[in-house]
Protein backbone atom coordinates (compact mmCIF):
# COMPACT_ATOMS: atom_id res chain seq x y z
CA UNK A 1 0.00 0.00 0.00
CA UNK A 2 1.50 3.68 -0.69
CA UNK A 3 1.12 6.12 2.14
CA UNK A 4 1.65 9.85 1.53
CA UNK A 5 4.59 11.97 3.28
CA UNK A 6 2.33 13.79 5.75
CA UNK A 7 3.63 16.19 8.84
CA UNK A 8 1.62 16.73 11.63
CA UNK A 9 2.01 19.81 13.84
CA UNK A 10 1.52 20.38 17.70
CA UNK A 11 1.97 23.18 20.02
CA UNK A 12 2.25 22.03 24.05
CA UNK A 13 1.66 25.80 25.92
CA UNK A 14 3.59 25.63 28.94
CA UNK A 15 3.95 28.12 31.73
CA UNK A 16 7.63 28.26 31.44
CA UNK A 17 8.22 27.20 27.56
CA UNK A 18 6.36 26.60 24.18
CA UNK A 19 7.01 23.64 22.79
CA UNK A 20 6.44 22.17 19.14
CA UNK A 21 6.75 18.85 17.83
CA UNK A 22 6.39 17.89 14.02
CA UNK A 23 5.82 14.17 13.60
CA UNK A 24 5.91 12.78 9.50
CA UNK A 25 4.27 9.89 8.42
CA UNK A 26 6.85 9.03 5.45
CA UNK A 27 5.64 7.39 2.62
CA UNK A 28 7.10 3.47 4.06
CA UNK A 29 4.58 4.54 6.74
CA UNK A 30 7.51 4.91 9.60
CA UNK A 31 7.74 7.74 11.86
CA UNK A 32 9.70 10.25 12.52
CA UNK A 33 9.44 13.20 15.09
CA UNK A 34 11.40 16.95 15.29
CA UNK A 35 10.83 18.79 18.29
CA UNK A 36 11.65 22.46 19.82
CA UNK A 37 10.90 24.85 22.75
CA UNK A 38 11.15 28.78 23.10
CA UNK A 39 10.47 30.66 26.29
CA UNK A 40 6.96 31.23 27.06
CA UNK A 41 5.40 34.69 28.37
CA UNK A 42 3.09 32.60 30.72
CA UNK A 43 -0.52 31.41 30.17
CA UNK A 44 -1.65 34.12 32.46
CA UNK A 45 -0.68 36.36 30.19
CA UNK A 46 -3.28 34.96 27.79
CA UNK A 47 -6.13 34.07 30.05
CA UNK A 48 -5.59 37.95 30.79
CA UNK A 49 -6.70 39.20 27.66
CA UNK A 50 -3.15 39.97 26.69
CA UNK A 51 -3.66 38.11 23.44
CA UNK A 52 -1.38 40.55 20.92
CA UNK A 53 1.44 40.08 23.61
CA UNK A 54 0.81 36.53 23.80
CA UNK A 55 0.27 36.27 20.55
CA UNK A 56 3.64 37.64 19.32
CA UNK A 57 5.81 35.30 20.95
CA UNK A 58 3.66 32.36 19.07
CA UNK A 59 4.18 33.42 16.15
CA UNK A 60 8.14 33.54 16.83
CA UNK A 61 7.85 30.07 18.12
CA UNK A 62 5.88 29.25 14.64
CA UNK A 63 8.28 30.40 12.79
CA UNK A 64 11.00 29.43 14.08
CA UNK A 65 9.68 25.72 14.31
CA UNK A 66 8.75 26.69 10.32
CA UNK A 67 5.12 25.80 11.38
CA UNK A 68 3.94 29.52 10.28
CA UNK A 69 0.32 28.80 8.56
CA UNK A 70 -0.19 25.25 9.43
CA UNK A 71 -3.20 23.59 11.00
CA UNK A 72 -2.00 22.54 14.65
CA UNK A 73 -3.40 20.47 17.82
CA UNK A 74 -2.74 21.97 21.14
CA UNK A 75 -3.99 21.27 24.73
CA UNK A 76 -5.81 23.56 27.32
CA UNK A 77 -2.86 23.88 30.05
CA UNK A 78 -5.10 25.63 32.50
CA UNK A 79 -6.66 24.96 36.08
CA UNK A 80 -9.81 26.58 34.43
CA UNK A 81 -10.19 23.00 32.91
CA UNK A 82 -12.99 20.77 34.88
CA UNK A 83 -12.56 17.22 34.73
CA UNK A 84 -15.30 14.87 36.01
CA UNK A 85 -15.46 10.88 36.10
CA UNK A 86 -18.65 9.22 35.44
CA UNK A 87 -20.18 5.89 35.53
CA UNK A 88 -23.09 5.89 32.91
CA UNK A 89 -25.26 2.82 31.76
CA UNK A 90 -24.45 1.55 28.26
CA UNK A 91 -26.83 3.41 25.80
CA UNK A 92 -26.82 4.98 22.34
CA UNK A 93 -24.01 7.72 21.02
CA UNK A 94 -26.79 10.38 21.13
CA UNK A 95 -28.19 9.55 24.26
CA UNK A 96 -25.04 9.41 25.82
CA UNK A 97 -24.28 12.87 25.16
CA UNK A 98 -27.26 14.51 26.42
CA UNK A 99 -26.98 11.99 29.84
CA UNK A 100 -23.39 13.50 29.92
CA UNK A 101 -24.81 17.58 29.40
CA UNK A 102 -27.50 16.41 32.35
CA UNK A 103 -24.79 15.30 34.45
CA UNK A 104 -22.46 18.39 33.81
CA UNK A 105 -25.62 20.09 34.97
CA UNK A 106 -26.11 18.58 38.27
CA UNK A 107 -21.64 18.26 39.00
CA UNK A 108 -20.46 21.47 37.75
CA UNK A 109 -20.11 24.59 39.62
CA UNK A 110 -20.54 26.71 36.50
CA UNK A 111 -23.36 27.21 34.32
CA UNK A 112 -23.49 24.74 31.57
CA UNK A 113 -24.05 27.62 29.17
CA UNK A 114 -20.90 28.92 29.53
CA UNK A 115 -18.63 25.78 29.03
CA UNK A 116 -17.38 23.88 26.25
CA UNK A 117 -18.40 20.45 27.47
CA UNK A 118 -16.71 17.42 25.74
CA UNK A 119 -16.77 13.34 27.06
CA UNK A 120 -14.76 10.73 26.04
CA UNK A 121 -15.57 6.69 26.78
CA UNK A 122 -12.60 5.80 28.85
CA UNK A 123 -13.85 1.60 28.76
CA UNK A 124 -16.76 -0.39 29.73
CA UNK A 125 -17.15 -2.47 33.51
CA UNK A 126 -19.47 -3.98 35.73
CA UNK A 127 -21.08 -1.80 38.44
CA UNK A 128 -21.06 -4.35 41.15
CA UNK A 129 -22.97 -1.76 43.48
CA UNK A 130 -25.87 -3.02 41.13
CA UNK A 131 -27.94 -6.23 42.02
CA UNK A 132 -27.51 -7.16 38.57
CA UNK A 133 -24.11 -6.11 38.30
CA UNK A 134 -24.78 -3.90 34.92
CA UNK A 135 -22.49 -3.19 32.51
CA UNK A 136 -21.87 0.57 32.87
CA UNK A 137 -19.37 2.99 30.33
CA UNK A 138 -16.66 4.74 32.58
CA UNK A 139 -16.73 8.32 31.15
CA UNK A 140 -14.13 11.08 31.51
CA UNK A 141 -16.39 14.70 31.41
CA UNK A 142 -14.38 17.35 30.28
CA UNK A 143 -15.28 21.05 30.59
CA UNK A 144 -13.95 24.70 29.42
CA UNK A 145 -15.27 27.96 30.11
CA UNK A 146 -15.90 29.26 26.47
CA UNK A 147 -14.46 32.41 26.81
CA UNK A 148 -11.45 30.27 27.59
CA UNK A 149 -11.29 28.48 24.58
CA UNK A 150 -12.19 31.65 22.20
CA UNK A 151 -8.69 33.23 23.48
CA UNK A 152 -6.91 30.02 22.72
CA UNK A 153 -8.60 30.23 19.19
CA UNK A 154 -8.02 33.76 18.95
CA UNK A 155 -4.26 33.58 20.14
CA UNK A 156 -3.39 30.83 17.39
CA UNK A 157 -5.16 32.56 14.89
CA UNK A 158 -3.42 35.87 15.17
CA UNK A 159 0.00 33.66 15.71
CA UNK A 160 -0.36 32.72 11.70
CA UNK A 161 -1.41 29.07 13.19
CA UNK A 162 -4.61 27.54 12.23
CA UNK A 163 -5.72 25.54 15.45
CA UNK A 164 -8.40 22.69 15.01
CA UNK A 165 -8.26 20.82 18.02
CA UNK A 166 -7.83 21.52 21.80
CA UNK A 167 -7.05 18.33 23.14
CA UNK A 168 -6.31 16.90 27.08
CA UNK A 169 -3.04 16.90 27.93
CA UNK A 170 -3.92 13.19 29.53
CA UNK A 171 -4.70 11.89 26.84
CA UNK A 172 -1.65 12.90 24.86
CA UNK A 173 0.40 11.15 27.89
CA UNK A 174 -1.72 8.23 27.37
CA UNK A 175 -0.97 8.11 23.14
CA UNK A 176 3.12 8.63 23.82
CA UNK A 177 2.76 5.78 27.02
CA UNK A 178 0.91 3.23 25.11
CA UNK A 179 3.08 2.57 22.21
CA UNK A 180 5.71 5.47 22.05
CA UNK A 181 7.70 5.40 24.81
CA UNK A 182 11.22 4.15 26.29
CA UNK A 183 8.82 1.81 28.96
CA UNK A 184 7.65 -1.43 27.38
CA UNK A 185 5.92 -2.96 30.56
CA UNK A 186 2.55 -4.27 30.60
CA UNK A 187 -0.09 -3.61 33.59
CA UNK A 188 -0.89 -0.92 35.59
CA UNK A 189 0.83 1.85 35.53
CA UNK A 190 0.30 5.65 37.02
CA UNK A 191 1.94 8.35 34.71
CA UNK A 192 2.68 11.87 35.82
CA UNK A 193 4.09 14.82 33.85
CA UNK A 194 5.56 17.08 35.85
CA UNK A 195 5.24 20.95 35.54
CA UNK A 196 5.57 24.43 36.25
CA UNK A 197 2.47 24.80 38.03
CA UNK A 198 0.61 21.29 38.55
CA UNK A 199 1.08 17.93 37.05
CA UNK A 200 -1.25 15.38 35.51
CA UNK A 201 -1.91 12.35 36.89
CA UNK A 202 -3.07 9.38 34.89
CA UNK A 203 -3.74 5.68 35.59
CA UNK A 204 -3.66 3.31 33.08
CA UNK A 205 -5.03 -0.40 33.09
CA UNK A 206 -2.88 -1.80 30.15
CA UNK A 207 -3.55 0.17 27.56
CA UNK A 208 -6.64 1.83 29.07
CA UNK A 209 -7.27 5.24 31.15
CA UNK A 210 -9.37 4.25 34.18
CA UNK A 211 -7.92 7.91 36.41
CA UNK A 212 -7.13 11.55 34.86
CA UNK A 213 -6.63 13.65 37.88
CA UNK A 214 -5.01 17.44 37.96
CA UNK A 215 -2.66 17.88 40.76
CA UNK A 216 -2.60 21.48 41.66
CA UNK A 217 1.15 21.46 42.82
CA UNK A 218 4.52 21.82 40.61
CA UNK A 219 8.13 23.33 40.40
CA UNK A 220 6.54 26.80 41.78
CA UNK A 221 6.23 25.24 44.95
CA UNK A 222 9.99 24.18 44.96
CA UNK A 223 10.62 27.97 43.64
CA UNK A 224 8.48 29.32 46.39
CA UNK A 225 10.03 26.47 49.12
CA UNK A 226 13.73 27.70 47.74
CA UNK A 227 13.15 31.22 48.21
CA UNK A 228 11.64 31.11 51.62
CA UNK A 229 14.93 29.62 52.52
CA UNK A 230 16.61 32.84 51.79
CA UNK A 231 17.41 32.65 48.07
CA UNK A 232 17.12 35.54 45.94
CA UNK A 233 14.43 34.99 43.37
CA UNK A 234 16.87 35.21 40.25
CA UNK A 235 18.84 32.28 42.13
CA UNK A 236 16.39 30.18 42.45
CA UNK A 237 14.62 31.05 39.19
CA UNK A 238 18.42 29.66 37.61
CA UNK A 239 17.90 26.57 38.70
CA UNK A 240 14.68 25.86 37.17
CA UNK A 241 15.34 27.90 34.23
CA UNK A 242 18.25 25.25 33.65
CA UNK A 243 16.13 22.30 34.13
CA UNK A 244 13.62 23.49 31.47
CA UNK A 245 15.45 24.67 29.26
CA UNK A 246 18.38 21.74 29.33
CA UNK A 247 17.97 19.92 25.86
CA UNK A 248 20.38 17.01 26.96
CA UNK A 249 18.95 13.48 26.93
CA UNK A 250 21.07 13.46 29.77
CA UNK A 251 19.61 14.25 33.55
CA UNK A 252 19.67 18.06 34.67
CA UNK A 253 22.23 17.62 37.26
CA UNK A 254 25.08 15.29 37.83
CA UNK A 255 26.16 14.29 41.24
CA UNK A 256 29.45 14.26 40.39
CA UNK A 257 30.01 17.51 37.79
CA UNK A 258 30.74 19.64 40.65
CA UNK A 259 30.03 20.18 44.47
CA UNK A 260 27.69 23.83 43.34
CA UNK A 261 25.15 21.32 41.15
CA UNK A 262 25.14 18.71 43.41
CA UNK A 263 24.15 20.89 46.52
CA UNK A 264 21.73 22.79 44.09
CA UNK A 265 20.24 19.02 43.24
CA UNK A 266 20.15 18.70 47.00
CA UNK A 267 17.80 21.84 47.69
CA UNK A 268 15.39 21.19 45.05
CA UNK A 269 15.26 17.08 45.92
CA UNK A 270 14.10 17.81 49.50
CA UNK A 271 12.93 21.40 49.47
CA UNK A 272 9.46 21.73 51.27
CA UNK A 273 8.09 22.28 47.44
CA UNK A 274 8.80 18.70 46.38
CA UNK A 275 7.37 17.46 49.64
CA UNK A 276 3.94 19.23 48.61
CA UNK A 277 4.24 17.63 45.40
CA UNK A 278 4.93 13.67 47.31
CA UNK A 279 2.17 14.32 49.60
CA UNK A 280 -0.70 15.03 46.36
CA UNK A 281 0.82 12.12 44.86
CA UNK A 282 0.08 10.00 47.49
CA UNK A 283 -3.73 11.80 48.50
CA UNK A 284 -4.26 11.43 44.39
CA UNK A 285 -3.17 7.60 44.58
CA UNK A 286 -5.17 7.01 48.01
CA UNK A 287 -7.90 8.73 46.53
CA UNK A 288 -7.72 6.59 43.15
CA UNK A 289 -8.17 3.27 44.89
CA UNK A 290 -11.39 4.37 47.22
CA UNK A 291 -12.97 5.64 44.23
CA UNK A 292 -12.96 2.61 41.95
CA UNK A 293 -12.80 0.68 45.14
CA UNK A 294 -9.52 -1.87 44.20
CA UNK A 295 -6.74 -2.29 45.81
CA UNK A 296 -4.67 -3.35 42.42
CA UNK A 297 -0.78 -3.81 41.88
CA UNK A 298 0.55 -0.87 40.29
CA UNK A 299 3.44 -2.43 38.47
CA UNK A 300 5.39 1.01 38.03
CA UNK A 301 4.65 4.67 38.28
CA UNK A 302 6.25 6.40 35.34
CA UNK A 303 7.57 10.07 35.99
CA UNK A 304 7.90 12.58 32.96
CA UNK A 305 8.12 16.33 32.06
CA UNK A 306 10.62 18.64 32.72
CA UNK A 307 10.77 18.64 36.41
CA UNK A 308 10.73 14.50 36.03
CA UNK A 309 14.95 15.04 34.22
CA UNK A 310 15.78 16.17 38.03
CA UNK A 311 18.84 13.11 38.72
CA UNK A 312 17.55 10.88 41.79
CA UNK A 313 14.19 12.65 41.75
CA UNK A 314 12.78 8.69 40.30
CA UNK A 315 15.19 7.15 43.82
CA UNK A 316 13.47 9.67 46.21
CA UNK A 317 9.90 9.01 44.48
CA UNK A 318 10.60 5.38 44.89
CA UNK A 319 11.19 5.69 48.19
CA UNK A 320 8.58 7.79 49.25
CA UNK A 321 5.93 6.27 47.55
CA UNK A 322 6.95 2.69 47.95
CA UNK A 323 6.38 1.77 43.76
CA UNK A 324 8.91 1.53 41.20
CA UNK A 325 9.71 4.62 39.32
CA UNK A 326 11.63 5.49 36.02
CA UNK A 327 11.81 8.67 33.65
CA UNK A 328 9.56 7.88 30.88
CA UNK A 329 10.54 9.91 27.23
CA UNK A 330 8.68 9.20 24.29
CA UNK A 331 10.23 7.20 21.60
CA UNK A 332 9.83 7.88 17.71
CA UNK A 333 12.44 6.60 15.87
CA UNK A 334 14.86 8.40 18.23
CA UNK A 335 14.34 9.24 22.30
CA UNK A 336 12.86 12.14 22.82
CA UNK A 337 13.62 14.54 25.86
CA UNK A 338 10.86 13.95 28.74
CA UNK A 339 9.89 17.54 28.94
CA UNK A 340 8.13 17.08 25.54
CA UNK A 341 5.36 14.27 26.20
CA UNK A 342 2.72 16.18 25.81
CA UNK A 343 3.62 17.75 22.42
CA UNK A 344 4.50 14.45 20.86
CA UNK A 345 1.40 13.12 22.20
CA UNK A 346 -1.00 16.13 21.02
CA UNK A 347 0.96 15.32 17.24
CA UNK A 348 0.06 11.82 17.87
CA UNK A 349 -3.42 12.48 17.80
CA UNK A 350 -3.96 11.50 14.01
CA UNK A 351 -1.88 8.63 14.45
CA UNK A 352 -3.39 7.03 17.48
CA UNK A 353 -6.80 7.17 18.33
Amino acid sequence: MFFLRKEIYAVDLGEHSLKTAVITKKSNGKLSCAVSSYPSPGLEMLEQGEINTFSKELRECAEKAGICGEKVVSAVNSDKVIIRHLKLPRMPKKDLEKAVYWEAEKLLPISVDDLEIRHVILNESLDESEENNILKYNVLLVAVPKDTAVLYYEAFESANLKLVALDLPAIALWRVFVNYSNIKEKGNKIIIDMGFKSCHFVVLNDTVISFVRTLPVGAVQILNSIIDRGYSSKEARNYLYNIYHSESEQPFLDAAASKEKYEARELILYSDGMGEIISEIKRSIDFYRLQNKVNEQIEIMVITGGLSRIEGIAALFEQELGLRVELGYPVIADDIPAQYSVAVGLALREVVS
